[in-house]
């Protein structure tokens, strides 16, 4: 969620060049909503994550009934947050070692932690996650809850704006503005439909087909084409000299009277060109028997200059009077 409202579809008569919709703002703040539903059409009391790094009770005003409250810097959960809505879970749920609970959940590193493991250990809780990218077909609150929660929500948002003129949406109001539209969404029909949709319950192995594979055998072929690709340039580049010829090849001309600097009067580009030739002939003669083509660069052989240090000097500007 968020303090600025997605708008909604504005009417207008045909030919109109603009067509304004007013919004709460341009900055947005983000808050999470933390939501649990079962196969029964029950819910468990959701969990608000403000950002912000000090709680206020006035966040709460309106809120859900039994809502729990939190703050983390970003406006999203972490792995202290689920800690604490397990246990705002495991009451709600009756958990124990005699009840046992199996909760599912999406693939979120925030789920991992040794005090959260403990917790359901100790409680009966067993967590299973769902696979990565797969929420969107495996999770009863993405198939039915959260898309007509959002629109909702920013329905919402569109009254309070039509009906408070002036004002902007503030984390005081999100509270009231989510309590509505919860309350609108939140219906046993769309929980029980969210398990029988995905096929968890009632349990449907034959819930996808081979349909719902394609894009992924597409993208597998596709990997399977890079990962020969890959190592048919590894191999190009083990048929390449090996770095020890050319470290031997400049060892040999450390004592040549012609290289520039000593006795000799060779220039530095015909040094270079000569080093090339010899790294040349290597090749040739190594990958004879498959190949006679190979070209190599100067470039391949000598590093790139470096690049000498940004001036930390700063220029005066010259001001107006």
């Amino acid at each position: 969620m968020s303090t600025v409202q997605k708008p909604q579809k504005v009417y207008a008569q045909k030919g109109e060049k603009q067509v304004g919709k007013i919004v709460s703002g341009e900055k947005k703040e983000t808050t999470t909503a933390l939501v649990c539903i079962n196969a029964a059409g029950n819910y468990i009391p959701p969990m608000l994550i403000f950002k912000r790094v000090h709680m206020n009770n006035q966040l709460m005003k309106a809120a859900p009934p039994d809502a729990l409250a939190g703050t983390s810097r970003t406006g999203w959960i972490i792995a202290e947050l689920f800690t604490k809505w397990m246990g705002h879970f495991i009451k709600h749920s009756g958990a124990s070692q005699n009840n046992k609970v199996l909760l599912i959940l999406n693939n979120h590193e925030s789920h991992l932690s040794i005090e959260t493991y403990k917790l359901c250990r100790q409680n009966g809780v067993i967590m299973v996650s769902l696979p990565p990218h797969t929420s969107h077909s495996l999770q009863p609150l993405d198939v039915t809850v959260f898309s007509s929660l959002k629109v909702a929500y920013n329905e919402e948002c569109d009254r309070f704006m039509r009906l408070h003129p002036g004002p902007r949406i503030t984390q005081y109001e999100i509270g009231g503005l989510f309590n509505a539209a919860y309350c609108r969404v939140a219906t046993m029909s769309k929980a029980t439909n969210g398990f029988h949709t995905t096929g968890i319950l009632p349990f449907n192995p034959h819930r996808f087909t081979e349909e719902d594979f394609v894009p992924v055998n597409a993208v597998m072929s596709f990997l399977e084409s890079s990962e020969d690709e890959n190592e048919a340039e590894v191999q190009d580049i083990d048929d390449r000299p090996s770095a020890s010829t050319i470290q031997a090849s400049q060892e040999k001309r450390e004592f040549d009277p012609d290289i520039p600097g000593t006795s000799g009067s060779m220039s530095a580009f015909e040094f270079i060109r000569s080093i090339v030739d010899d790294v040349v002939d290597a090749a040739l003669s190594k990958s004879s028997e498959e190949s006679n083509d190979l070209e190599v660069s100067v470039i391949e052989v000598a590093s790139f200059p470096k690049v000498l240090p940004r001036s930390k000097s700063l220029r005066k500007r010259d001001w107006a009077i």
